[in-house]
């Protein structure tokens, strides 16, 4: 009979103490997975953002070699506005340019109207002209640099054409002699990416958070500047588009190179 009563007792069940301290160690196994899963998600977010930033970093810096170098006949405009060259002219131009000089424009800058060899020679023209712009950050919108590569009537600055996000300052600062011949560009552009969830996502350039955005600091982000040098050992031009530098060979190009 004591047999029976003892067996009894411990089939019973657990206790009261013994149910609480599990539920208890089971409630914060759950929170760390949970805790553990959010952080993994924001990791796995914010390393998507810094992927895409460094791709458009390298992205817009393969643009601007790729057609600064096909220009014919470029040469600097000083800081003098390029707006009224937006139909294309004979003469390349670009212009020295600083996205954080005051006051920021609103609307699209045009930094460069060059003419570029048209390797399609069937079009008709052994010319194409082609506009870059730069437009802006605002504390919610980030920078974009435009590239039209004159497939419409005129250049204009639009999301039909290549573009390139992300930014949030770019400057340009080509280096003239008294010749007319342009060397090399100097070209300055900073990349924004967000860390998740430790702030919002302001795109104010970090030297004007007080104008841009009405507060001293942000957090929460990280930028990637790059500095790009593109020479022009060669830069000939002349008067017409026709009479550009020219080899037994065809017409040479002076690719120019990535500075560091």
């Amino acid at each position: 009979m004591c047999l029976i009563k003892t067996i009894a007792k411990k089939s019973a069940g657990f206790t009261l103490v013994e149910v609480t301290v599990a539920m208890a160690i089971a409630m914060m196994v759950t929170v760390l997975t949970i805790a553990t899963l959010q952080r993994m998600i924001l990791d796995e977010q914010a390393a998507a953002d810094r992927m895409d930033a460094q791709a458009n970093s390298i992205l817009a810096q393969n643009y601007l070699l790729r057609f600064f170098s096909e220009a014919v006949q470029l040469q600097s405009n000083g800081t003098a506005s390029l707006d009224a060259f937006a139909g294309g002219t004979d003469v390349g131009y670009v212009r020295s340019y600083d996205s954080t000089a005051t006051p920021v424009s609103a609307t699209p800058v045009t930094i460069a109207v060059f003419n570029r060899e048209n390797g399609n020679l069937t079009s008709g023209s052994q010319f194409k002209p082609t506009g870059i712009f730069f437009l802006p950050p605002t504390a919610t919108s980030t920078g974009v640099l435009f590239i039209d590569l004159g497939n419409g009537a005129t250049l204009s600055a639009n999301y039909g054409d290549l573009f390139v996000p992300d930014l949030v300052q770019f400057s340009i600062a080509p280096l003239p002699v008294p010749s007319g011949v342009l060397p090399y560009l100097n070209v300055t552009m900073v990349f924004r990416h967000f860390l998740p969830g430790e702030g919002p996502e302001v795109w104010c350039p970090q030297s004007a958070f007080t104008p841009c955005n009405g507060i001293a600091d942000i957090r929460g982000f990280r930028d990637v500047t790059e500095n790009l040098r593109i020479d022009f050992p060669d830069n000939e031009y002349s008067t017409s588009p026709g009479n550009n530098y020219e080899t037994d060979m065809g017409n040479m190009y002076f690719f120019p190179v990535l500075g560091q």
